[in-house]
Parts: structure tokens; C-alpha cells; sequence
């Protein structure tokens, strides 16, 4: 027997899986409709489903990884459990009536938490590709991470972009997804395959539900509305000139939103021609612009950053929400395991979750797992599809020459 059968005692019915991510450039700018630039790791979700009339219109899930068993009603709201993030993208799919029975699920992941890779984007894009198949919804992947984005800000509430759910939906092994965030639109990029981008735990967990990552999202908005715009998004490097009727605080986050956009189109134009080194610089001015004008960075994360670039890494930046968590380096292939010995000496505290888009040798998995602790704590769709509406664009993004 299998997990399932044997924690559950029924077959499963379905299987779904979703990966972690990395993001390659463009911290902060997905809810402001910018541009972004992740990839996927190799790390997993995998959600398995079954019906059960049994417990009367409940749902009853496992996590290996907590082994805990909670029963949740989809009536229920959030208590601040990992079960939230189930339970959110449940009740998102009953929102467009449809119906859900009652259900045994079991979760099981190797995509580390609160390390900035996007764990609960894994997990709920990897649920509701089980549901969707169990159900038979027909979802498409751009109406699961649509859904996923919403069950997480509404359910959750966790004001999150949409990002992290749509490149575990869309996003394929060594290319990174470039996404326009305002139209959805995206096209893959190959990544280089001599050189890797190495994913590295600082050692301090973040939760960005409890951080200040909502803050930074309501002075953005805030700074658009005193800007007259829709959103940051419609701001040009040439307009940076104008801040001065911003307080000092709205003008920082600002700048490093619109330099941060311009970072993501001048990745994109390197790793299509090849410009490594000019990736690099981009990477560290992307860290160096969240530490000093968005204030995420933390000093874990500022040494290692420091400690990565000092070891022989063309460019690192903080990678995720901030506040903690992760930082992704790239480095020259041909000394990846020189440069980690030199990195883990300087910060111990740190483990390498990922040494890019190759498998990874066992010479490198320096991999420490880190679960927080948990706290217990009218329009009907057509053929079960969903209507994704772009935002409509108040004027065409532009830079400044």
C-alpha cells in the first residue's frame, strides 16, 4: 500500500504535482502589473485526492511533512493552519459553483517552507490540478493559478501577485517563465546550461502573511494614487525625476519598483543574447535596490549575498518576499562545488536548496529542511471555465532612453 492507503484506508483517486520556484528578477512587482522572471525547481508538491461520502461533506487531510490530521469544514474560515491554503482553493472552486464532495487528501513536499520559493503556490496549484481532475473541471493552467492567486489573497490573506502560481502552473524545466503580470501575457526563456543558478536557505524563515510585505504593498498603492496612476507599472524611469510631492518613504519604494521592472526587460534581453556578466550586475543591483529603497533584505540575507558574490558568484540577489528566506546566486558551472564550500564556511548557517536547473549531486545537497511551527489553531461558469480579465492597461509601459 501506498501513503494514502495506508493513512487513509482507500485508494487514491488522482495525483497532482506542482514545483517550487525561484525568481530570477522582479521582487515586488507582480501586484504592481509589472514584469517578472522566475523558474521552477526541482522541488515538489504532490497532492493525492479521493472521495469519501463517509464524513459527511468534510474534508479530511494529511501533511507527511506536519504528520498531522485535521478535518475541515469548507464553511470554515481560516485559523491560521497550513490547512488554510486547502481549504481557500476549495472554497474558491464553490464560488463558481461548483459542487465539492467530501474529500480525503494527503499533501506531501520536498519544496522548502518559508524559504522565499513559493511552497504554498506548490501546494495550491498542485490541489487544484487534483480537483480539477477528479472533478472533471477541464481547468486550463492559466484558470489554476488564477484561482490559486485568489484563493491565497481572499482566503488566506496574504495579499499576494500572481507570480508564484503561475509559473507552478505554466512553468517548465531550464527556461524561465518572462510574465507580464498586467496582461498575463509570457513567453519561456532558455536559461544558460554552463553556468547555475544556485538557491541558497539564509537560515532566517520568513511568513510574509506576518511580515511587512503588506505594508510594502499599501505604500505602493498609495504612492500610485498620489502619482495619478493605476499603477506603479505606469511609471517610467524618466519620471523618477518627479517624486518630489512624494513623502521619502513612497519615493524609495518607487524607484526601486520601476528600476526593478527595467532590471526584468534588461534580464531577459542578456539571457537571450548571452550577456552573462551583465545578468550578474543585474542580479546584485536588484538586492542592493530591496535592501536599501524597498527595505525587505535582512542582515541573514545581506551576508549572504555579500558572501556569495566574495566567492566568486557573477551576481546574487535576496529571492521571494524578503523579509528572510532565500538568496539565488549565478555561478560559472565549472566551480559550483569550490564556490558552495567557500559560501557554507562563511555562512554555516545557511543550506544550498538548489544548485539550478541540472540535478543536483549528492556532494551538494547541504539541504536543512525548515518547517515552522504551526498554530491549531451568481454567474455560473460555462463549462466550468474561467473568465480571465486582463486588466485593462491605463497607458503603454515605457522607459526612458
Amino acid at each position: 500500500m501506498n501513503n494514502f492507503e495506508t493513512i487513509f484506508g482507500l485508494p487514491a483517486q488522482v495525483s497532482a504535482q506542482a514545483p517550487g520556484r525561484v525568481n530570477l528578477m522582479g521582487e515586488h512587482t507582480d501586484y504592481n502589473q509589472g514584469f517578472v522572471l522566475p523558474t521552477i525547481l526541482p522541488h515538489k508538491t504532490t497532492v493525492q485526492m479521493a472521495v469519501d461520502n463517509s464524513i459527511g461533506g468534510k474534508v479530511e487531510l494529511f501533511s507527511t511533512n506536519y504528520q498531522q490530521r485535521i478535518e475541515r469544514s469548507l464553511h470554515q474560515q481560516k485559523i491560521n493552519h497550513w490547512s488554510d491554503y486547502i481549504v481557500a482553493c476549495l472554497q474558491q472552486l464553490q464560488q463558481c459553483q461548483i459542487v465539492i464532495p467530501s474529500l480525503k487528501i494527503l499533501v506531501e513536499s520536498n519544496v522548502p517552507i518559508g524559504a522565499g520559493v513559493a511552497s504554498s503556490a506548490a501546494l495550491e496549484v498542485a490541489l487544484l490540478k487534483a480537483a480539477s481532475e477528479l472533478l472533471q473541471l477541464d481547468l486550463t493552467e492559466l484558470e489554476v493559478a488564477c484561482l490559486a492567486q485568489k484563493a491565497e489573497s481572499e482566503g488566506v490573506g496574504m495579499p499576494c501577485g500572481i507570480m508564484d502560481q503561475m509559473v507552478a502552473s505554466l512553468g517548465k524545466e531550464n527556461q524561465a517563465l518572462f510574465l507580464d503580470t498586467r496582461d498575463l501575457s509570457f513567453e519561456y526563456v532558455e536559461l544558460p546550461t554552463d553556468y547555475h543558478f544556485a538557491v541558497i536557505h539564509s537560515g532566517k524563515t520568513h511568513v510574509l502573511a506576518q511580515s511587512a510585505y503588506k505594508k510594502r504593498r499599501q505604500e505602493c498603492e498609495r504612492a500610485a494614487a498620489l502619482m495619478n496612476v493605476a499603477s506603479l507599472r505606469d511609471l517610467c524611469l524618466s519620471e523618477l525625476n518627479f517624486l518630489d510631492q512624494l513623502p521619502h518613504v513612497l519615493r524609495q519604494r518607487v524607484v526601486h519598483v520601476v528600476t526593478e521592472n527595467q532590471r526584468v526587460l534588461d534580464s531577459v534581453a542578456a539571457l537571450k543574447q548571452n550577456r552573462i556578466a551583465d545578468l550578474g550586475e543585474l542580479m546584485n543591483a536588484s538586492h542592493l535596490s530591496q535592501k536599501n529603497q524597498f527595505e525587505v533584505t535582512v542582515k541573514e540575507t545581506d551576508l549572504l549575498w555579500q558572501a556569495a558574490i566574495n566567492r566568486g558568484a557573477l551576481g546574487a540577489r535576496q529571492t521571494g518576499g524578503g523579509f528572510g528566506g532565500a538568496v539565488v546566486a549565478l555561478v560559472p558551472a565549472r566551480v559550483l562545488q569550490s564556490w558552495w564550500d567557500g559560501v557554507s564556511h562563511d555562512c554555516p548557517q545557511a543550506s544550498l536548496i538548489s544548485q539550478g536547473q541540472q540535478p543536483e549531486k549528492a556532494s551538494l545537497r547541504r539541504v536543512r529542511w525548515v518547517f515552522p511551527k504551526i498554530s491549531s489553531g451568481e454567474q455560473p461558469l460555462l463549462a466550468i471555465k474561467l473568465k480571465v480579465e486582463p486588466i485593462k492597461m491605463a497607458k503603454v509601459f515605457r522607459f526612458g532612453t
